[in-house]
């Protein structure tokens, strides 16, 4: 059922990945291109975006992910594109408990993350923090922080 891919991580059959996005149902969004986006459905509670470099003006893509973010409870973000709709919309993500916004080459940590306070899964791997802001500590319901190839990271919040 899984093939391992590059030693980073494993790689799920189709069968296996259309059957859990069936179970799923109307809740989970996978979206692999800004093109045709459509975030009608008030009941997405779990948004996968691996969007490319491209797409369409930031406040286009700004005011499609603002509609729905009230109820998200994850948000997994693969690509560079994607950041400045990301840090545009994060301030309304009140009730994420998943954040992976690994790989987006960034040098700081979005300070509104801290604010996340239903926060449970945090992803921040593969970018270029030099150190964590302390407000992190203030993640109470957090459990999980990864930091995977987080090369430049030379300092971490005290109480960690």
């Amino acid at each position: 059922f899984f093939n391992s891919n590059d030693n980073r991580g494993f790689e799920i059959h189709d069968v296996i990945h259309d059957l859990a996005v069936w179970v799923a149902g109307p809740t989970y969004k996978r979206v692999d291109s800004w093109e045709g986006l459509e975030f009608e459905d008030d009941r997405i509670r779990h948004l996968w975006i691996k969007g490319h470099e491209g797409g369409p003006p930031m406040d286009l893509q700004y005011s499609r992910l603002i509609k729905m973010t009230k109820q998200l409870q994850s948000l997994i973000v693969l690509r560079r594109g994607c950041v400045g709709p990301l840090k545009l919309s994060l301030p309304h993500f009140e009730c994420l408990r998943v954040l992976s916004i690994r790989g987006l080459g960034l040098n700081e940590m979005p300070r509104i993350i801290s604010k996340f306070i239903t926060l449970r899964y945090l992803d921040l791997s593969w970018n270029n923090f030099r150190k964590l802001p302390d407000s992190v500590t203030q993640l109470v319901n957090l459990t999980s922080l990864t930091l995977s190839n987080c090369t430049e990271l030379q300092e971490l919040p005290r109480g960690l």
